[in-house]
């Protein structure tokens, strides 16, 4: 068996070398994001929430919470954190005052589609090197491995030893 460079390899090692340097690939591409955020003077969450309510519109913070996968205590402080900025706006819910509305601010939608702009030509440069059918090859082979990957993920219970536990906190 041969491994990605052409040489000779044991059985198994074809598997790692592919593991390893998608790794590597994802933890450089992360870096570059993770400093541009750092320019825009924002965190993943932070970028994450105005994506959010950029294409959704008003949501409910309790769901922003479960949709950006962080605590509702979390996603206060993060709402916070943006409101003080005047990117967002909360208010409570006409329907059911025990909950808060949050939405972009005219200020925030502003920012954030200055801010696609520029993550867009941060995606184009960091991936300029692959072709138009790499790219589409490369996002199906990780949608396929997110998916196998999530079956596991997705179990609700695992029997250990005779007990039940929780697989994993994240559907």
């Amino acid at each position: 068996m041969k491994n990605l460079k052409g040489q000779e390899s044991y059985e198994g090692m074809l598997e790692w070398e592919a593991f390893r340097v998608m790794t590597k690939a994802a933890g450089i591409l992360t870096v570059k994001l993770k400093l541009w955020l750092k320019e825009c003077q924002l965190s993943e969450c932070e970028f994450e929430m105005l994506d959010l309510l950029y294409y959704r519109g008003s949501l409910q913070q309790h769901v922003l919470a479960d949709k950006i996968g962080v605590s509702r205590s979390h996603v206060s402080h993060l709402v916070e954190k943006l409101r003080l900025r005047s990117l967002v706006s909360r208010r409570r819910a006409l329907r059911d005052a025990r909950y808060s509305l949050v939405r972009l601010t005219g200020n925030g939608k502003y920012r954030f589609e200055q801010m696609r702009i520029g993550k867009r030509l941060l995606m184009s440069k960091m991936m300029d090197v692959l072709e138009p059918e790499e790219l589409k090859t490369l996002g199906d082979l990780c949608c396929k491995l997110m998916v196998e990957n999530k079956k596991w993920r997705k179990m609700e219970e695992v029997v250990t030893a005779g007990e039940f536990t929780r697989a994993s906190r994240f559907p």
